[in-house]
């Protein structure tokens, strides 16, 4: 358990809080649910440290995807959560890993003979640098 910032809640209502939720995952007992919607189809997709990313193909590339889109899913500390959607990320890709943590993104260049892997460094954003083709 990482110590968080500050805070005027007392050691023992944290301890309280924190059995309260080991209990929500013990019995996947909910305190709420969000529906989270990710528009078109799916090609390939990554869950990854809150991030959903996925690809999806079209009439062009039967075997590949030029589109990403990323949703950063809600969490306790940010309710709204985040989606960004590219429609050409300059490679045809037939799948790919993520790190957020690393804000790292590998991409599997997409030909149905042949699968040449591409790594972007770890200094790109997760998508952002990606789409403006800095990495």
């Amino acid at each position: 358990m990482i110590d968080g910032p500050p805070s005027p809640v007392s050691i023992g209502e944290r301890l309280a809080r924190l059995r309260a939720l080991r209990q929500a995952w013990a019995t996947l007992n909910w305190s709420s649910n969000i529906v989270v919607s990710m528009p078109g189809p799916c090609h390939a997709y990554e869950l990854v440290g809150g991030v959903f990313c996925k690809t999806h193909h079209s009439r062009h590339h039967r075997f590949s995807s030029r589109h990403l889109t990323a949703m950063w899913l809600p969490s306790s500390a940010d309710s709204a959560g985040r989606l960004l959607s590219r429609e050409d990320i300059g490679l045809p890709t037939r799948d790919f890993a993520i790190d957020p943590s690393q804000d790292l993104i590998i991409l599997f260049k997409g030909y149905e003979d042949d699968a040449m892997y591409v790594v972007m460094s770890p200094g790109c954003s997760l998508v952002d640098d990606v789409s403006i083709g800095q990495c």
